[in-house]
C-alpha cells in the first residue's frame, strides 16, 4: 500500500460568494517527486462563473501548474505533505486547491481516476 496525499482543484473567481467548479484532481505519492493531475476538458461550468475564462487561459493555466517545483529550500521529506501543501499556497488565482485528504492505497493511478470521475466529471443527465 502506498500513501498518498490527494486534492481537488477548483475554479474560483469570485472568493467573495465563494462560488466555485472542480475542474482537475492531484494526487502525489509519499515519496515520488511528480504528482498526477487529471483536468477537465469542458470549460462551460468554469463560462458560467466567468464568462471571460477562454480555452487557452484554461490551457495556459494546465500548462503552468504541472510546471510548478517545490522551491530548494523545500524538501519532500514528510513525501505528500510538503508538495500538495505548496500548491495550496500558490496556485494563481482563480484556482484554489480543496482541503487535502490523505490515503493509502496500492493502485494511486486507479484512485486519482475514481477522484476525478466523482468529484470533476459530471454525468451527463438523460432527458426523455
Amino acid at each position: 500500500m502506498l500513501n498518498y496525499q490527494f486534492a481537488t482543484i477548483r475554479f474560483m473567481p469570485d472568493q467573495v460568494r465563494g462560488e466555485f467548479v472542480n475542474v482537475g484532481v492531484v494526487l502525489q505519492v509519499e515519496g515520488r517527486s511528480q504528482p498526477m493531475w487529471q483536468f477537465t476538458k469542458d470549460i462551460s461550468r468554469m463560462q458560467f462563473l466567468d464568462s471571460t475564462m477562454t480555452e487557452g487561459r484554461w490551457l495556459q493555466f494546465r500548462q503552468e501548474v504541472v510546471e510548478i517545483e517545490l522551491p530548494s529550500d523545500y524538501s519532500l521529506r514528510k513525501g505528500a505533505v510538503d508538495l500538495i501543501n505548496y500548491l495550496y499556497y500558490t496556485l494563481p488565482f482563480p484556482f484554489v486547491l480543496s482541503d487535502i485528504v490523505t490515503g493509502r492505497h496500492d493502485n494511486p493511478l486507479r484512485q486519482i481516476d475514481h477522484y476525478f470521475k466523482q468529484l470533476v466529471e459530471i454525468e451527463k443527465e438523460e432527458t426523455l
